[in-house]
């Protein structure tokens, strides 16, 4: 089964500085019968929920101003029942707890293949379609993201695990 089939229709904003990104999601969910409406900064994508309801908002971290976590913050005030995604090319393990804390469903990894975004998407929109999503709710998919800091002695590495949305940190250092 087509997994962007459950997105036909849906209304889609997209927050990302990169223009390659949005044009790619853009082609690709607007061939699928999905509404997309993609801008650069959250300022933009701020102003469009002004005068606009979205089912899902798919927004990058790292933006020009207000990074996608403060965008958020705001965002979820206006539209709480809303599917919220955070894209990012870092893996920031204190910013995508943040983004867990203020209502992000969902953390990406860029780059990602669409079919893995779609389908870790997928849980979300069916809640939402549902009626269930007054709260995030997690896929049951863990995030691993290795330490870049430095660490103790005798410590080689560290490895923070988040589960989506139930904002649990394991730390294990080895």
């Amino acid at each position: 089964m087509d997994s962007f089939k459950k997105l036909a229709g849906l209304k889609t904003l997209l927050i990302d500085d990169n223009e390659l990104v949005r044009d790619t999601l853009t082609m690709v969910f607007a061939f699928k019968k999905c509404f997309i409406t993609a801008v650069a900064s959250a300022e933009e994508g701020l102003r469009a929920l002004e005068g606009e309801r979205f089912d899902i908002i798919i927004c990058d971290f790292r933006l020009p101003g207000i990074n996608g976590v403060e965008f958020f913050q705001q965002a979820v005030k206006s539209h709480p029942h809303t599917v919220r995604v955070l894209i990012s090319g870092y893996g920031n393990d204190e910013a995508i707890a943040k983004a867990f804390e203020v209502g992000v469903h969902e953390f990406m990894k860029k780059p990602f293949s669409l079919m893995a975004f779609v389908e870790q998407l997928g849980p979300h929109v069916d809640n939402y379609l549902a009626g269930k999503l007054n709260h995030p709710k997690p896929t049951g998919k863990k995030t691993a993201f290795k330490s870049k800091k430095k660490l103790p002695p005798g410590i080689k590495e560290e490895l923070s695990v988040y589960w989506p949305n139930k904002a649990i940190e394991v730390k294990l250092q080895i």
